[in-house]
Protein backbone atom coordinates (compact mmCIF):
# COMPACT_ATOMS: atom_id res chain seq x y z
CA UNK A 1 0.00 0.00 0.00
CA UNK A 2 1.46 3.44 -1.05
CA UNK A 3 1.48 6.55 1.33
CA UNK A 4 -1.58 8.05 -0.34
CA UNK A 5 -3.67 4.79 -0.22
CA UNK A 6 -3.50 5.29 3.30
CA UNK A 7 -6.31 5.55 5.30
CA UNK A 8 -5.71 9.53 7.14
CA UNK A 9 -4.96 10.47 3.52
CA UNK A 10 -8.05 9.17 2.03
CA UNK A 11 -9.88 10.71 5.09
CA UNK A 12 -7.84 14.63 4.39
CA UNK A 13 -8.96 13.65 0.70
CA UNK A 14 -12.54 12.98 1.57
CA UNK A 15 -12.71 15.50 4.01
CA UNK A 16 -11.31 18.31 0.91
CA UNK A 17 -13.96 16.71 -1.40
CA UNK A 18 -16.76 18.37 1.39
CA UNK A 19 -15.52 21.93 0.88
CA UNK A 20 -17.50 24.50 -1.54
CA UNK A 21 -14.75 25.39 -4.66
CA UNK A 22 -14.38 28.84 -3.21
CA UNK A 23 -13.21 26.66 0.39
CA UNK A 24 -11.21 24.42 -2.06
CA UNK A 25 -9.71 27.46 -4.00
CA UNK A 26 -8.32 29.02 -0.47
CA UNK A 27 -7.31 25.75 1.21
CA UNK A 28 -5.22 25.25 -2.20
CA UNK A 29 -4.12 28.93 -2.08
CA UNK A 30 -2.57 28.24 1.66
CA UNK A 31 -1.15 25.12 0.90
CA UNK A 32 0.72 26.59 -2.34
CA UNK A 33 1.66 29.21 -0.35
CA UNK A 34 2.92 27.38 2.55
CA UNK A 35 4.92 24.94 0.44
CA UNK A 36 6.15 28.18 -1.24
CA UNK A 37 7.27 29.39 2.07
CA UNK A 38 8.93 25.94 3.32
CA UNK A 39 10.97 26.26 0.10
CA UNK A 40 12.49 29.94 0.94
CA UNK A 41 13.12 29.08 4.01
CA UNK A 42 14.56 25.67 3.40
CA UNK A 43 16.15 26.04 -0.06
CA UNK A 44 15.79 29.86 -1.80
CA UNK A 45 17.13 31.50 1.70
CA UNK A 46 20.44 29.54 2.79
CA UNK A 47 21.44 30.07 -1.26
CA UNK A 48 20.87 33.99 -0.66
CA UNK A 49 22.59 33.53 2.85
CA UNK A 50 25.47 32.06 1.22
CA UNK A 51 25.75 34.56 -1.52
CA UNK A 52 26.13 37.63 0.51
CA UNK A 53 28.27 35.54 3.09
CA UNK A 54 30.50 34.68 0.02
CA UNK A 55 30.17 38.64 -1.68
CA UNK A 56 31.21 40.22 1.85
CA UNK A 57 34.34 38.19 2.00
CA UNK A 58 34.96 38.90 -1.83
CA UNK A 59 34.98 42.64 -0.71
CA UNK A 60 37.50 41.97 2.56
CA UNK A 61 39.72 39.93 0.19
CA UNK A 62 39.32 42.78 -1.84
CA UNK A 63 40.40 45.79 0.52
CA UNK A 64 43.06 43.27 2.34
CA UNK A 65 44.45 42.72 -1.14
CA UNK A 66 44.54 46.54 -1.73
CA UNK A 67 46.12 47.19 1.48
CA UNK A 68 48.76 44.89 1.01
CA UNK A 69 49.58 45.90 -2.49
CA UNK A 70 49.99 49.76 -0.84
CA UNK A 71 52.25 48.23 2.09
CA UNK A 72 54.41 46.82 -0.78
CA UNK A 73 54.08 50.20 -2.77
CA UNK A 74 55.37 52.26 -0.03
CA UNK A 75 58.04 49.54 0.79
CA UNK A 76 59.57 49.90 -2.65
CA UNK A 77 59.45 53.46 -2.29
CA UNK A 78 61.17 53.75 0.78
CA UNK A 79 63.83 51.11 -0.97
CA UNK A 80 63.68 53.13 -4.37
CA UNK A 81 65.00 56.47 -1.92
CA UNK A 82 68.32 57.53 -1.57
CA UNK A 83 69.32 58.95 1.94
CA UNK A 84 72.06 60.56 0.57
CA UNK A 85 69.69 62.53 -1.78
CA UNK A 86 70.19 65.84 0.83
CA UNK A 87 73.66 65.42 0.97
CA UNK A 88 73.76 64.68 -3.01
CA UNK A 89 71.31 68.30 -3.52
CA UNK A 90 73.67 70.08 -0.91
CA UNK A 91 77.09 69.02 -2.80
CA UNK A 92 75.40 70.25 -6.37
CA UNK A 93 74.51 73.54 -4.76
CA UNK A 94 78.12 73.99 -3.73
CA UNK A 95 79.62 72.78 -7.22
CA UNK A 96 77.29 75.74 -8.86
CA UNK A 97 78.61 78.30 -6.62
CA UNK A 98 82.11 77.23 -6.88
CA UNK A 99 81.88 77.59 -10.54
CA UNK A 100 80.43 80.88 -10.23
CA UNK A 101 82.88 81.85 -8.25
CA UNK A 102 85.94 80.32 -10.53
CA UNK A 103 84.21 82.61 -13.15
CA UNK A 104 84.14 85.57 -11.38
CA UNK A 105 88.07 84.68 -10.70
CA UNK A 106 88.62 83.98 -14.27
CA UNK A 107 86.85 86.98 -15.69
CA UNK A 108 88.88 89.18 -12.65
CA UNK A 109 92.49 87.56 -13.65
CA UNK A 110 91.88 87.65 -17.35
CA UNK A 111 93.11 91.33 -17.37
CA UNK A 112 95.30 91.66 -14.49
CA UNK A 113 99.73 92.02 -14.62
CA UNK A 114 101.82 89.55 -12.38
CA UNK A 115 102.59 91.01 -9.83
CA UNK A 116 106.54 90.07 -11.12
CA UNK A 117 105.59 92.13 -14.06
CA UNK A 118 104.25 94.85 -12.33
CA UNK A 119 107.99 96.93 -11.89
CA UNK A 120 108.53 96.15 -16.09
CA UNK A 121 105.34 97.41 -17.10
CA UNK A 122 105.86 100.64 -14.64
CA UNK A 123 109.62 101.33 -15.89
CA UNK A 124 108.31 101.03 -19.71
CA UNK A 125 105.45 103.88 -18.81
CA UNK A 126 108.13 105.96 -17.14
CA UNK A 127 110.25 105.78 -20.00
CA UNK A 128 107.87 106.91 -23.05
CA UNK A 129 108.40 110.37 -21.76
CA UNK A 130 111.80 112.23 -21.00
CA UNK A 131 109.60 114.94 -18.76
CA UNK A 132 109.18 112.27 -15.95
CA UNK A 133 112.08 111.46 -13.52
CA UNK A 134 111.56 108.71 -11.31
CA UNK A 135 112.76 109.93 -7.35
CA UNK A 136 111.80 106.73 -5.40
CA UNK A 137 109.52 103.11 -5.55
CA UNK A 138 108.47 102.14 -2.73
CA UNK A 139 106.74 98.17 -2.35
CA UNK A 140 103.89 98.06 0.27
CA UNK A 141 102.83 95.18 2.10
CA UNK A 142 100.69 92.58 -0.07
CA UNK A 143 97.41 93.07 1.68
CA UNK A 144 94.46 90.00 1.67
CA UNK A 145 90.98 90.25 -0.10
CA UNK A 146 87.78 88.63 -0.60
CA UNK A 147 86.20 88.44 -4.30
CA UNK A 148 83.92 90.72 -2.96
CA UNK A 149 86.79 93.16 -2.35
CA UNK A 150 86.55 93.21 1.38
CA UNK A 151 89.90 93.68 2.88
CA UNK A 152 90.55 90.49 4.88
CA UNK A 153 93.15 92.42 7.29
CA UNK A 154 91.58 93.50 11.29
CA UNK A 155 92.53 96.19 13.04
CA UNK A 156 93.21 94.34 16.42
CA UNK A 157 96.33 92.46 16.14
CA UNK A 158 96.89 89.43 18.53
CA UNK A 159 100.46 88.78 20.18
CA UNK A 160 102.53 85.47 19.96
CA UNK A 161 101.37 82.63 18.98
CA UNK A 162 98.14 83.98 18.11
CA UNK A 163 98.75 86.33 15.77
CA UNK A 164 100.08 83.48 13.52
CA UNK A 165 96.76 82.07 14.29
CA UNK A 166 95.26 84.90 12.68
CA UNK A 167 97.57 85.15 9.82
CA UNK A 168 97.23 81.77 9.04
CA UNK A 169 93.17 82.53 8.87
CA UNK A 170 93.40 85.28 6.47
CA UNK A 171 95.37 83.21 4.32
CA UNK A 172 93.13 80.18 4.47
CA UNK A 173 89.76 83.13 3.65
CA UNK A 174 91.87 84.82 0.80
CA UNK A 175 90.98 84.60 -2.59
CA UNK A 176 93.15 87.50 -3.87
CA UNK A 177 95.68 89.66 -2.83
CA UNK A 178 96.54 93.98 -3.77
CA UNK A 179 100.29 94.32 -4.50
CA UNK A 180 100.81 98.42 -4.52
CA UNK A 181 103.74 100.49 -5.52
CA UNK A 182 104.48 104.15 -4.24
CA UNK A 183 105.79 105.96 -6.92
CA UNK A 184 107.17 109.63 -6.57
CA UNK A 185 108.09 111.21 -9.69
CA UNK A 186 109.10 114.53 -10.74
CA UNK A 187 106.90 116.09 -13.85
CA UNK A 188 105.28 118.87 -15.39
CA UNK A 189 101.49 119.20 -14.98
CA UNK A 190 101.54 118.15 -18.62
CA UNK A 191 103.07 115.10 -18.45
CA UNK A 192 101.93 113.80 -15.85
CA UNK A 193 98.20 113.91 -16.65
CA UNK A 194 99.64 111.88 -20.04
CA UNK A 195 100.99 109.35 -17.70
CA UNK A 196 97.93 109.19 -15.85
CA UNK A 197 96.06 108.54 -19.06
CA UNK A 198 98.89 106.07 -20.45
CA UNK A 199 98.13 104.04 -17.29
CA UNK A 200 94.77 103.79 -17.58
CA UNK A 201 94.80 102.45 -21.35
CA UNK A 202 96.95 100.00 -20.74
CA UNK A 203 95.31 96.42 -21.88
CA UNK A 204 96.07 95.10 -18.36
CA UNK A 205 93.98 96.21 -15.69
CA UNK A 206 96.16 98.79 -13.26
CA UNK A 207 94.33 101.04 -10.45
CA UNK A 208 96.00 103.73 -9.46
CA UNK A 209 95.06 105.88 -5.63
CA UNK A 210 95.72 108.72 -3.58
CA UNK A 211 96.72 110.89 -6.37
CA UNK A 212 98.95 114.25 -5.36
CA UNK A 213 100.82 117.02 -7.52
CA UNK A 214 102.49 119.86 -5.76
CA UNK A 215 104.51 122.53 -7.67
CA UNK A 216 107.94 123.00 -7.40
CA UNK A 217 109.86 124.76 -9.33
CA UNK A 218 107.62 125.95 -12.66
CA UNK A 219 106.93 124.06 -14.87
CA UNK A 220 107.99 121.51 -12.75
CA UNK A 221 106.29 119.41 -9.66
CA UNK A 222 106.14 116.59 -7.43
CA UNK A 223 103.50 113.98 -8.48
CA UNK A 224 103.09 111.26 -5.06
CA UNK A 225 101.17 108.16 -6.55
CA UNK A 226 100.06 105.01 -5.55
CA UNK A 227 99.68 102.23 -8.02
CA UNK A 228 98.55 98.39 -7.33
CA UNK A 229 97.08 95.37 -9.08
CA UNK A 230 95.12 92.29 -7.96
CA UNK A 231 96.63 88.83 -8.02
CA UNK A 232 96.03 85.38 -6.80
CA UNK A 233 99.22 85.10 -5.96
CA UNK A 234 100.88 86.17 -2.84
CA UNK A 235 104.39 86.80 -4.07
CA UNK A 236 106.31 89.70 -3.06
CA UNK A 237 106.97 92.52 -6.03
CA UNK A 238 110.16 92.86 -6.89
CA UNK A 239 111.87 95.90 -7.27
Amino acid sequence: MTWWQKKPFIDAINAYEKFSAREKKIILSTLVMAFLLIGYLFLIEPIILTSTQLINEKSRLVNSNKSLSEQIMNTKNKESQDPNIPLRKQLNELLVESDKLQEKINLLTQALVAPRQMVGLLEKVLTQDKQLKLISLKNLPEEAMSIEGRTLASDSRPVGDGESIKKLKLDEEALIYRHTFEIELEATYDSALLYLKRLDSLPWQLFWQDLKYQSTQYPKGILNIRIYTLSMSKEVLGV
